[in-house]
Parts: structure tokens; sequence; C-alpha cells
């Protein structure tokens, strides 16, 4: 952070060319240890909270009940974890040229300050960890993630962790059918 806000990540070269076909899918070999940018930002709307809160049916009245989360010490409706976590993946696969995933093998979170509906979230994503697996076509690649408000508030810190897709092995598998 830079005076309690991030700069906009710069990139190598390298990175700068794959990020004009964002579209362009990264193996895991492409992926450089320590890289890391920074996302665009959102704002969290009552609607999203609202959209959220019925689709996974958390009732919680902390996001539900407007007069109940008005006199909790919040002091109105907060978004929850998940809501935060959701948004954060997905600011974390824009702009950027995306890694050739096989799946999402796990996440983890801690979060930090509450998100209220009006707060605007972005997010530094850092690649902290990768190495090979049992499976010799993937390698698994960890994310460190870390998710700020406009005030310059980390409300959320986390890790992503996905099994991406090695090139010598795509390239085998398209050159037998496989």
């Amino acid at each position: 952070m830079v005076g309690g806000r991030w700069r906009r990540a710069v990139y190598s070269q390298r990175l700068t060319t794959q990020t004009e076909n964002v579209l362009e899918l990264q193996h895991f070999e492409d992926l450089p240890l320590g890289e890391e940018w920074i996302t665009r930002r959102r704002t969290v709307t009552e609607a999203d909270v609202a959209a959220f809160v019925g689709l996974a049916g958390d009732y919680n009245p902390l996001y539900a009940d407007l007069e109940h989360a008005r006199s909790s010490h919040y002091g109105g409706p907060v978004a929850p974890g998940a809501l935060v976590a959701a948004l954060t993946t997905g600011l974390g696969s824009m702009d950027v040229p995306l890694p050739a995933t096989v799946g999402m093998v796990g996440m983890s979170w801690k979060f930090l300050v509450p998100v209220q509906p009006g707060d605007t979230l972005g997010s530094r994503w850092r690649l902290s960890r990768k190495r090979n697996v049992e499976n010799p076509r993937w390698g698994l690649a960890v994310w460190q993630v870390d998710v700020e408000n406009q005030r310059g508030e980390l409300v959320a810190s986390g890790e992503v962790a996905r099994l991406i897709t090695k090139r010598e092995q795509a390239a085998e598998t398209a050159e037998t059918g496989g």
C-alpha cells in the first residue's frame, strides 16, 4: 500500500504484452512466483447483498433484517464474508491473463473489517507459492489475496489455490488426441 491506497501494479514487459489479450491462458510454467497485480475496484450494493443472501439462503439478520442490523454495533447491514470472497475472486479474474485452471482446490479467508453496502473494494493478488503435484499434467499455484476498501482499510486477507495445466502436458495431450 502507498499512502493507504494501492497503486496499479507495474507489470513486466512480458506480462504487459500478455495482458493485451487477456483470453490467452497462462500455463503453470508461465506463472512467475511473486508476481502481483491490483484489481479494478467494485462498489458493494444493497442489491448485491440481497441477491447473495437469497441465493445462499443465509438470512442472518445482520445481512437480511435492516432494523436488526441498524441496532447492531455495525449500525447497519453488513455483507456476508462469502460475498466478499466471491466478489474478490471475480475481480481477480478480470484484466489479467488467466491461468489455464483445472479447478479451484481451496480458499481460506480472514475477514478483518465489516464490509457494508456502499463500500468499494479492490484487491491485490500475489503468487506466493507453486509446486508440482502427483499428476504430472498439473501444478498447484497459491495466491495471497488482500482486499481493501475505499478508506484503505484491509477488510479481508486470504489464499486462493488452483490446479493449473502445465504447457508440456497440454501439448502432448493435443498431439496424441488424448
